[in-house]
């Protein structure tokens, strides 16, 4: 598995959802239109999206735990630093 990059992750996740509130502003606004058929492939890769996103979540859940770097203050508050750093990026 390769290194993530939580930084990256946290602009990609504030990137979609400001796509989010577009496309929510549109289909409440009446301003959203779809050709026939685009609803069903589009619920279709949505699933497929969740699928990938529930993956990387439990790809990654290992992240959140400490891990021990010595049972010593040091190996303590490095350990407490990766995760942290695992669950708030």
């Amino acid at each position: 598995m390769s290194v993530p990059n939580f930084a990256q992750a946290n602009r990609d996740l504030a990137s979609l959802q400001q796509r989010q509130q577009g496309l929510d502003a549109a289909i409440f606004g009446g301003e959203l239109w779809m050709e026939p058929g685009v609803a069903e492939r589009a619920a279709v890769r949505c699933e497929q999206q969740i699928d990938e996103v529930d993956q990387m979540i439990y790809d990654l859940r290992p992240l959140a735990r400490e891990r021990k770097f010595g049972d010593n203050a040091d190996g303590r508050a490095v350990a407490a630093a990766f995760k942290d750093a695992a669950v708030t990026g």
